[in-house]
């Protein structure tokens, strides 16, 4: 029983915290508690803490998911997009809590315009039909980040949640949280409105990760069961570029559950093997050479004739360099090579790209 002797402590501040409605005194506990846990593979979190300290209350869970969101990155509470020096590769990978997220307006979501091009511009949002002074809830459990009247959104509510991602709700006519309030999943946190660059009544609703705008039709449904499409996926940069939507149509997206890199081209009688191609490695090249370290690899090429068209596929919506790999069982790194493109270079529908080589 000594495992659980530590964590009795710690439940009695947390304890203490909810009687006085000190949220900030539990969120304090919670940093504290997580920096001092000695964890060798990095995982400070909640199961890490479980682990060591035994089952924490329900009600101290998601405070301490939500701690260690709140410190990978910037937490500035003075700017929209404090993001700008941070760097992000992709893909990178959310997962969420629940199966369901709460509704940001009540009755039915009508979706007034998406994530994509309009008019000539790049819409970063969705938009969704309300009437001035209709109530708006977070559509996740998180921290209130940024309060405050910005530009063309108007009055303004930015929420960081649990998994990092981040929720913008602009246009309303009231504020009802301040900056640093804990929210629940559903709470009302303000008001519908026009204010700033809006055209009628309406919530513009934006998903961001690290400053970078997602679809946010990749992660949920705008339906009456309200549903996360998927627990864990990956996001690639196609899901963030506005430039590969319209926001006058519903976006087909393909959730990208794991990533995979299909298996090369087993060689038999109907490949052939052409000339070597050189290849710079990423290892260093010895001390004083003054010269690049240098591997040559075989590319397996098809029997197919270059100029076939069984050779060539023409791209069609919602195509990207990863599912064309997989579909054609080819790797990324060789499907651009043979088509002299870089792997964030955009395909266009109507490009014809080889895929067969």
């Amino acid at each position: 029983m000594r495992l659980f002797e530590p964590w009795s402590n710690k439940a009695s501040l947390f304890l203490i915290g909810i009687f006085f409605s000190n949220f900030s005194m539990i969120a304090q506990e919670a940093d504290h508690l997580v920096a001092s846990i000695e964890d060798p593979g990095g995982l400070s979190d909640q199961h890490t803490i479980a682990a060591l300290y035994g089952p924490l209350p329900h009600w101290a869970d998601s405070i301490v998911a939500m701690t260690t969101a709140w410190s990978f990155s910037p937490w500035n509470t003075k700017l929209f997009d404090p993001y700008k020096d941070e760097s992000l590769e992709y893909p990178f990978h959310i997962s969420f809590a629940d199966e369901k997220y709460a509704a940001p307006v009540a009755g039915k979501m009508v979706v007034t315009s998406r994530y994509g091009w309009r008019n000539g511009m790049l819409h970063r949002g969705i938009d969704i039909d309300l009437e001035s002074g209709d109530e708006v809830r977070s559509m996740l459990a998180g921290k209130v980040r940024y309060v405050k009247s910005h530009a063309g959104h108007g009055k303004t509510i930015v929420i960081r949640h649990q998994n990092g991602l981040e929720t913008i709700y602009a246009h309303l006519s009231r504020q009802l949280v301040k900056e640093n309030d804990i929210v629940e999943k559903g709470q009302i946190i303000g008001k519908g409105g026009t204010t700033g660059n809006a055209r009628g009544s309406h919530l513009h609703l934006e998903v961001r990760y690290l400053g970078r705008t997602i679809n946010p039709e990749y992660f949920f449904e705008f339906d009456e069961a309200a549903s996360v499409r998927a627990q864990s996926l990956w996001v690639t940069h196609e899901k963030c570029d506005p430039r590969e939507y319209s926001s006058f149509r519903k976006p087909q997206l393909e959730i990208i559950h794991r990533l995979e890199y299909p298996e090369e081209k087993p060689q038999d009688e109907t490949l052939t093997v052409e000339a070597p191609v050189v290849e710079i490695t990423d290892e260093a090249p010895a001390v004083g050479s003054g010269e690049k370290n240098e591997v040559t690899r075989p590319i397996v090429r098809s029997s197919v004739p270059g100029d076939s068209e069984e050779a060539f596929y023409t791209i069609q919506y919602g195509d990207t360099i990863y599912s064309l790999a997989r579909k054609y069982k080819v790797k990324i790194e060789e499907l651009c090579q043979v088509n002299g493109i870089a792997d964030s270079f955009k395909i266009k529908v109507g490009q014809k790209i080889r895929v067969i080589f």
